[in-house]
């Protein structure tokens, strides 16, 4: 799918880094975000080569795989105490210090 983007992007970063031009500074990425793609564009300061990243920034990321439940579960087995009210964060945190302990 970059391919598509490749020669109006090289355009627009021309063009961006021509507006930027000064001798204090340079433009070393654009970020460029649509309804539907995040585009983040860079270059070589000599121009030979360009970086496209053409990315959905929408999608969502990989959710962690401990639930509270099992963090619960996983204490029980080891014997940990968990105080009454603690949050699923606190839970990990008593589980992977104790972890660290017993050098697991």
């Amino acid at each position: 799918e970059a391919g598509k983007y490749a020669a109006s992007c090289a355009t627009l970063l021309q063009r961006a880094a021509d507006a930027v031009a000064d001798e204090r500074d340079s433009l070393s990425m654009l970020s460029v975000r649509t309804k539907k793609h995040e585009l983040l564009l860079s270059r070589a300061d000599n121009g030979e080569y360009g970086i496209l990243v053409v990315q959905n920034p929408y999608v969502t990321t990989r959710q962690d795989p401990h639930s509270a439940k099992e963090l619960r579960k996983k204490c029980e087995r080891l014997g940990i105490i968990i105080p009454r009210g603690a949050d699923r964060q606190e839970v990990l945190e008593l589980l992977e210090s104790e972890m660290m302990k017993r050098g697991m």
